[in-house]
């Protein structure tokens, strides 16, 4: 019996004597899906219906304010840490940047996003930003050279999980007082905001830094072959540079436990992508004011019922 899998050319175009050349159907698997820690899972589980329609359906949010104080932050924060290692041009290793350079990274940064259509909310929120970066430099760059323990930023990892890719991105890799290899780093991870209160939402925020943390040590832990030392989660926006740094527990039990909520956030992602309907939301679904008021589909979101009215936010 024939392989089914070869197909003749038609017979009919070809020239008497010739015999037909088969053609083997490509039977490649389809791709498999990147879940991320943040832009994935945590938006999921922040709110399935802006999720569906953001990052799934291709909609692109009016309000890109929020996206761009954390990615100014970050971005900026790169080039600091570029500066001091030599890479960029006219600074040389070890020279800790001054107020003058990172107003001026900041402003080729900012400038670069908004070119790219990511705009500031209002001109005090891109102050705002400019302060906290200024700040941690002059605190943590200048004063305690925090600098010269980082081995890496936008430390890039990934596992395949089987049915999808599991990835993130760590934003340090930074050198843990005493010992030397993969299992005496600490990761970090910058946040341009204050640290959470002891508020219901302040303390879903924290639980969900810590729960990103966990994830990516567990990530960590797979490529380096053991897990690192600290994770913490730096708040940029605290005023109190001694409460700035948030030291989440890497306990094995509670990295479990986050790799399992991963994994079934991504399988309800699955089969939210298989019946192709995001709109299944409920009051007691709706993530909070913080995320609502800024929401492009709350108009008609029934997890708010037109709650929240359209108003200018300044962070």
């Amino acid at each position: 019996m024939p392989d089914p899998a070869l197909v003749p050319l038609n017979s009919a175009a070809l020239t008497p004597g010739l015999r037909p050349i088969p053609i083997r159907k490509n039977r490649f698997p389809p791709p498999k899906r990147r879940y991320s820690v943040t832009s994935d899972v945590l938006a999921y589980r922040r709110c399935k219906r802006q999720y569906g329609f953001f990052a799934r359906r291709g909609y692109v949010s009016a309000q890109s304010g929020q996206l761009f104080f954390g990615t100014v932050i970050h971005q900026t924060l790169d080039k600091a840490h570029a500066h001091y290692r030599g890479e960029l041009e006219g600074t040389h290793p070890e020279d800790v940047p001054t107020d003058e350079d990172i107003d001026r990274y900041f402003d080729q940064v900012a400038d670069a996003l908004e070119g790219q259509g990511v705009r500031r909310m209002s001109d005090a929120s891109r102050d705002s930003a400019r302060e906290y970066v200024k700040a941690f430099n002059r605190e943590f760059g200048r004063k305690q050279n925090v600098y010269k323990r980082i081995i890496d930023t936008e430390h890039r990892l990934q596992k395949d999980k089987g049915d999808y890719i599991l990835h993130g991105i760590i934003d340090v890799v930074a050198q843990a007082e005493g010992g030397e290899g993969w299992g005496s780093y600490e990761i970090w991870d910058y946040k341009g905001a204050k640290r959470p209160g002891n508020t219901r939402s302040g303390k879903t925020d924290m639980q969900n830094y810590e729960f990103q943390m966990r994830v990516y040590a567990h990530l960590y832990e797979l490529r380096n072959g053991v897990r690192p030392k600290r994770a913490i989660v730096w708040f940029l926006g605290e005023p109190n540079p001694g409460n700035q740094q948030h030291e989440v527990d890497l306990s094995e039990s509670n990295i479990s436990a986050a790799v399992d909520v991963f994994e079934q956030a991504v399988r309800n992602i699955e089969q939210s992508i298989r019946t192709n309907d995001w709109s299944k939301i409920t009051k007691a679904d709706a993530p909070g004011e913080k995320t609502c008021v800024a929401c492009d589909l709350r108009w008609n979101c029934p997890a708010v019922g037109g709650k929240y009215r359209i108003e200018t936010r300044v962070l």
